[in-house]
């Protein structure tokens, strides 16, 4: 019986680390952004993807 809250108490103590994982400082949840452009680089981190797209800005100039 000591086992099984030795097991709980340690999962009970974990959980804040693993809600905590995902930071919302880079993306703005609020906000869609659309690009066009050409996909010029994929690092790819399971389980995260991150794109880079190179694209025309309004002036007519090329951005990643």
């Amino acid at each position: 019986m000591h086992w099984r809250s030795l097991i709980l108490a340690s999962a009970v103590l974990a959980a804040p680390g693993a809600s905590a994982h995902h930071s919302l400082a880079e993306y703005d949840n609020d906000t869609i952004v659309e690009a066009v452009g050409t996909v010029v680089d994929v690092l790819w981190r399971n389980p995260h993807v991150r794109l880079t797209i190179s694209t025309e800005d309004f002036d007519g100039e090329t951005t990643l």
